[in-house]
């Protein structure tokens, strides 16, 4: 117990420590200001330690830019162990680019070069449109102090331009550097982030010399350095490179204490008198030896976790779509590989996707008429087949009952893996889209029939809210289910990312004032989404300082009636439409809102909700099933049920601060539950437990079409029969 308390109490001395000196604040000030000059961003990592020094301030600071990452350094490190480097970055869209080099050997530049000409060519053709025949490309040059920046920048331009230090935070200022009519590289100084949530982190910037010699105690920091070799299994690197096979072998080196293998090493250097320790100095020398590589050539740090998954995500839908199933799935993925999986993503063709795709699988398909958002598969090829089964699969994880999600089906029973299915859309609620208003009764009742078949054919089930539990249920799905809420990435909904300043900008674009109370929906207008309704219960508050504020794309003429609507009701002047934002705006929105509006009883779980709830934002929603568990027991949002308890919530939040606070409060709270990593690590259990469950000869089989068809048409009767889900 002492021992633990001693270790928390040194702990918190580190995690105090004041590392962020003055000059760094003014750098990322410096950063923010030349932004937007700024065509690409090239983050310089030191190779040893590629997480540890990629400042989190830097991929949020550079949003919307495109991104090279470099690791510089890479004559210290093992090179056979660079490849899971590249597809971390790469495959977590980290970056853009990845380029590993050294600027002490001069390797790699070249590489360098072609990516940036690549960004120049495709500036240029978009100059050459507005009739301009010249242009260049502006880089920002970032990372951690002694990084190598600036020496990076000289042997890029072959001249002494940038100057050159061997301390952290020898360059002071900005600094223009014109490489030729092409490329202009602005190099910034090395700047850190305000505090570390990981002393891991701290050690090993102070290992490698990104942290000066003084932040930290050089024991402690040895010490960690030691400790690390054990974790990595190169501490016999210590016997080879002080010649100490006669003092101790690589079986006993393992079992000694660290500071015994100090005082091992002061004796063999000689840096002390008889039986007198001086950590400090031999701390020093075991750094500086590691610094220039002659304790071996390793990674201090890898990827997390090796591949212990294989994982193939079947979809519809994928970016560049945006809806709630692609931020669901890219969530997902990124957990996942976080986690140490390998995550394939199968999908449907799209002719704005990116060229360059890894680990991405496009099968052909064609536009979904009805709904021109969506795409439907074609015919799949045994070519396709062959090349998801050189991927060597370990688990199956569908997203949708259509299209790719059969073909997903088919794919699992063929080669024999276990296949999980997430159901995210009630299509009893989007019939419209395809009948246009005909035999709805009859569709939802396929719908239903359809989800029933699928549901009940995969070897687990994941459902987002009690809510959808219970609708398939009704269905009669047999299959038992897991209730997983879609995780998040909801640190960026955080009040704190944002100053007073920029929430007063967008307020005063769109003439909102001090004074008034503004109501916000954020989402796809859509008819489904019922925003008529509260444009008409809106309207029933005769108060000139109420505003309602939509944000969202447009499907359809959707938008157009219910701009006709607001003004039909008068109060056009009050509603403020602002159509579709860029992702990364729009966490800004729900900051200038007082309250979050949702009159939709379509959604399966409500990641707008959420959001809000994140952002402190009071919200006020139609009363569904999926809100029992997220608003109404937790006390962390309002419901109504009628037009006259919606008003009775808004002038309620507007009028008692002290119950508006305790709302938020609760909701900020709530909102904790549903954040990504909990979302993956919840999805890894279930695959992990289907896996060990899996037996391929009771799996189940592909679908037989007539007793299918023969289904459907019971179903679907105006006679339905009493083992219809509807009959209930």
């Amino acid at each position: 117990m002492i021992k633990n308390r001693r270790n928390f109490i040194e702990r918190e001395k580190i995690m105090n420590i004041n590392w962020y000196p003055g000059h760094m604040k003014k750098t990322k000030e410096l950063i923010v200001e030349n932004l937007k000059i700024i065509d690409i961003v090239i983050e310089i990592l030191d190779a040893r330690i590629p997480l540890s020094s990629k400042n989190p301030d830097i991929s949020k600071l550079a949003n919307g830019k495109q991104k090279i990452v470099i690791l510089n350094k890479i004559d210290l490190i093992d090179a056979k162990e660079l490849k899971k480097w590249e597809n971390y970055f790469l495959e977590n869209h980290i970056s853009d680019y990845f380029v590993a080099l050294s600027v002490e050997k001069g390797t790699n530049f070249n590489e360098l070069r072609k990516i940036t000409d690549r960004i120049y060519n495709e500036k240029l053709e978009k100059v050459k449109k507005k009739g301009l025949r010249k242009t260049s490309v502006r880089a920002m040059i970032v990372g951690i102090p002694n990084v190598g920046k600036s020496k990076f920048i000289n042997k890029f331009v072959n001249k002494n331009k940038a100057r050159v230090g061997n301390t952290p935070g020898f360059t002071k200022g900005k600094q223009w550097i014109k490489i030729d009519d092409k490329l202009e590289l602005l190099d910034t100084p090395g700047v850190l982030w305000p505090k570390f949530e990981d002393e891991k982190v701290a050690f090993n910037l102070s290992i490698t010399g990104s942290i000066k010699d003084n932040v930290l105690p050089l024991e402690q920091v040895a010490l960690k350095f030691i400790d690390r070799l054990k974790e990595l299994e190169k501490l016999e690197n210590l016997i080879k490179s002080y010649t100490l096979s006669e003092t101790v072998t690589k079986e006993e080196i393992y079992k000694l204490e660290n500071h015994k293998i100090l005082e091992i090493l002061e004796k063999r250097l000689g840096v002390t008198k008889q039986d007198e320790h001086n950590y400090e100095i031999i701390s020093r020398r075991l750094l500086k030896d590691y610094r220039m590589g002659k304790i071996g050539k390793f990674f201090l740090e890898l990827p997390e976790g090796e591949w212990d998954m294989r994982i193939g995500i079947f979809t519809d839908t994928y970016r560049p779509q945006v809806n709630g199933v692609v931020s669901s799935i890219t969530t997902l993925e990124q957990q996942l590989r976080k986690r140490g999986h390998k995550v394939y993503i199968i999908t449907t063709t799209d002719p704005d996707a990116p060229t360059v795709e890894p680990n991405v699988l496009r099968i052909p398909s064609v536009e979904f008429k009805p709904a021109p958002q969506y795409r439907l598969g074609l015919m799949y090829s045994p070519k396709i087949v062959k090349k998801i089964k050189k991927l060597e699969l370990d688990i199956i994880h569908s997203q949708t009952e259509w299209g790719v999600g059969t073909f997903s089906r088919f794919v699992a029973t063929k080669l024999h893996i276990p296949l999980v299915h997430t159901y995210h859309t009630l299509y009893e609620y989007y019939t419209h889209y395809i009948f246009r208003g005909h035999m709805v009764a009859q569709a939802k009742k396929i719908a239903a029939a359809i989800s029933k078949f699928y549901c009940d054919k995969c070897n687990a089930l994941i459902v987002p809210t009690r809510k959808v539990e219970d609708i398939l249920y009704s269905y009669d799905v047999e299959k038992e289910m897991n209730v997983i809420p879609t995780g998040l990435d909801i640190k960026k909904f955080y009040r704190e990312n944002y100053t007073d300043e920029d929430r007063e900008f967008i307020k005063e674009n769109y003439k909102i004032k001090d004074t008034d109370f503004l109501c916000v929906y954020i989402g796809r207008v859509a008819e489904e989404k019922s925003i008529d309704l509260l444009i008409e219960m809106f309207a029933k508050i005769d108060d000139p300082n109420y505003k309602f504020m939509i944000v969202g794309k447009s499907f359809g003429d959707i938008g157009d009636k219910l701009k006709e609507q607001a003004e039909s009701l008068g109060i056009l002047d009050r509603v403020i439409f602002v159509g579709e934002v860029p992702h990364e705006n729009v966490p800004i929105y729900y900051q200038i809102g007082d309250v979050f509006l949702n009159a939709s009883i379509s959604e399966t779980q409500g990641l707008t909700f959420v959001e809000a709830m994140a952002a402190e934002v009071p919200v006020n929603a139609r009363y569904d099933l999926n809100l029992e568990d997220l608003l109404v027991k937790n006390e962390a949002g309002l419901v109504y049920k009628n037009e006259e308890e919606f008003i009775d919530n808004l002038k309620k939040l507007k009028e008692d601060k002290e119950f508006r606070d305790k709302i938020i409060k609760n909701a900020f709270r709530v909102s904790q539950d549903y954040t990504s990593e909990k979302f993956g690590e919840r999805v890894e259990a279930v695959y992990k437990k289907t896996i060990e469950e899996y037996d391929a000869d009771e799996s189940f089989t592909i679908f037989r079409g007539e007793k299918f068809i023969q289904q459907i048409r019971r179903w679907a009767s105006p006679k339905s029969s009493k083992r219809s889900p509807w009959s209930k």
